[in-house]
């Protein structure tokens, strides 16, 4: 190569490069990667493939500008991003996002740790990286997890995943460290992961939230991000401090950015910023690109497609309404041939399509066999418990009868990626999108579960589906309280059916409602709360537990609040 031709690389190198300090710059195979204070750049071959400015827009401009229900307020965005990592093409980034609008009260905050593949843009997930097995002993051995899994299991901070593992019936290797990992989540998604005053939960997507801290004795330090429940705490991020050992197809890199040679590790990180910022005020949206017809679906799929009405409300926008059907706003625009300036009034009706075979469904009673085909004689794969949700992948064409009940076999997926068939008579008809709606069917098939004569582990599990339900929507306050009404009673019941040492697990559950429920107030106004305390209140007096007079004081305490 001439000097001419390196020179035009080089120029073509350093044209894409923003003003701004430069905080790290360095070359990880054939990408060159510079960070400043303005802009975090990767370039291969002349050409950048990688920008968090460019990503902090189109993130801003898909959140506020396409959406003019926010015409006339003024929303100020701020994203700052600070590598922590660089394996390879893997960079991990810290990002602080920052938002405030005319029409809120308070600023909303969000740090997040994204492991990201600069060639893709793609997010990295660590079981990509890692084995699932390796991965869920990390998991199991953390200080944290243990303590958060043996606030719902005192006996041993695995129990719960033991027992998702038996309910199902997996055996296969292959299947179980996949379950493992899906069941550790699932028992942790609700649970309290608690530091200093602030409780702290695993995101849906928490195995693409980490950075690589330190190399040790052939294992890697992983951080992995937990993301604060309160708006209180929003700005005092934690993290997992996990060992694995280091996979081969990341020994060479890890090493190289252990060394600094090649990139760098979490704990020579430098804790300085790119800061981008935008405001609706000053920052004009590009067009959004709009077919002149509504959206169709090809008539050999329409079956597969179900039109629904969604009514808007007052507070509603087009990116929020989008997000709830995780559908795009584009897609709702088109399919209701929206015209610029794309404004939502109160009252308006849009149509959105949902794919029927990817509805989510709810199981209504417990220990439900899963299948491996449509014929109740066959292999046996699982087991599903009240309140689980499925998605259905498809039914047979014919109706079945089984003893009195006449149903298809549906095949459905569980959260863990388990396939396989039940019958539909203990199937929902499906999950409402709409929130009100969504808590009116969780009501409904709560109540009528609460009817029913349950043993002591059905009962502990509809505890369980009421304490996870009333955080998976946003309902009125008329329709919270009638769910955590229903979880009083429910409580009530359990504590009378507790015997030997379920008594000391359910009067933590108690007291774990009694904490939230006062905290949120949702029953404060209600006319039965005083009687239904009560009822709660002999119960426990009646255990003779050495915990009753603990849970007696709290319960004495809300009583005295609400007189």
């Amino acid at each position: 190569m001439n000097n001419l031709a390196k020179s035009v690389i080089i120029l073509l190198f350093f044209s894409h490069i923003t003003l701004g300090s430069t905080i790290w710059n360095g070359k990880i195979g054939n990408l060159d990667i510079s960070w400043t204070t303005e802009d975090i750049i990767a370039v291969k071959t002349g050409k950048v493939i990688f920008s968090a400015k460019e990503l902090a827009k189109q993130d801003f401009e898909a959140d506020f500008m396409a959406d003019n229900s926010l015409k006339n307020i003024k929303c100020d965005y701020e994203r700052e991003f600070i590598i922590l990592s660089i394996v390879g093409r893997i960079a991990s980034f810290q990002e602080t996002e920052y938002v405030n609008c005319d029409s809120t009260p308070h600023p909303t905050i969000m740090i997040k740790y994204v492991a990201r593949d600069l060639v893709s843009g793609n997010k990295i997930k660590l079981n990509n990286l890692f084995s699932e097995a390796d991965l869920v002993t990390a998991l199991k051995n953390d200080s944290l997890i243990k303590t958060a899994l043996s606030k719902t299991n005192p006996q041993k901070s695995v129990a719960r995943i033991s027992g998702i593992v038996n309910n199902l019936h997996i055996t296969k290797i292959d299947n179980l460290n996949q379950l493992m990992l899906n069941g550790l989540y699932k028992a942790l998604e609700w649970s309290e992961i608690t530091v200093k005053g602030c409780n702290y939960r695993l995101d849906k997507d928490f195995l693409t939230q980490f950075a690589f801290h330190h190399l040790n004795k052939g294992q890697v330090a992983v951080r992995l991000n937990l993301l604060p429940n309160t708006s209180a705490c929003q700005t005092k991020d934690i993290q997992l401090g996990l060992y694995l050992p280091i996979p081969n197809r990341l020994k060479i890199e890890l090493e190289q950015a252990n060394k600094g040679k090649a990139g760098f590790l979490m704990a020579k990180s430098i804790n300085t910023a790119t800061k981008i910022a935008f405001t609706t005020s000053n920052t004009k949206s590009n067009k959004i690109t709009q077919s002149t017809a509504s959206k169709t679906i090809p008539n050999k799929s329409a079956n597969n497609y179900e039109k629904i009405l969604f009514t808007v409300r007052s507070g509603h926008t087009l990116y929020g309404i989008a997000k709830h059907f995780d559908r795009t706003v584009s897609d709702i625009i088109n399919w209701n041939n929206l015209q610029p300036p794309y404004k939502i009034f109160a009252g308006q009706k849009l149509t959105i399509l949902i794919d029927k075979l990817s509805q989510y469904k709810i199981i209504t009673a417990s220990g439900i066999n899963v299948r491996s085909s449509p014929k109740l004689g066959n292999n046996i794969v699982g087991r599903l418990q009240f309140g689980m949700k499925v998605k259905q992948l498809a039914r047979i064409d014919k109706l079945v009868e089984i003893g009195r009940f006449r149903n298809y076999w549906y095949k459905i997926e569980t959260a863990n990626g388990k396939k396989g068939w039940i019958f539909g008579r203990y199937l929902s008809d499906f999950i409402p999108m709409g929130a009100e709606k969504k808590a009116k069917f969780y009501f409904q098939i709560a109540k009528q579960r609460l009817k029913k004569r349950l043993n002591l582990p059905n009962q502990i599990n509809l505890i369980d589906f009421l304490d996870t339900i009333k955080n998976d929507m946003l309902a009125s306050p008329k329709r919270a309280e009638k769910l955590a009404m229903l979880h009083l009673r429910s409580l009530t019941k359990l504590i009378v059916m507790s015997k030997g040492n379920f008594i000391d697990k359910s009067l933590d559950k108690v007291i774990k409602f009694i904490q939230s429920t006062r905290q949120s107030q949702i029953l404060d106004n209600n006319r039965y709360l005083s009687k239904e305390i009560n009822k709660l209140r002999i119960a426990v007096d009646n255990t003779g537990h050495l915990k009753k007079d603990t849970v007696i004081k709290q319960i004495d305490e809300w009583l005295q609040l609400i007189k």
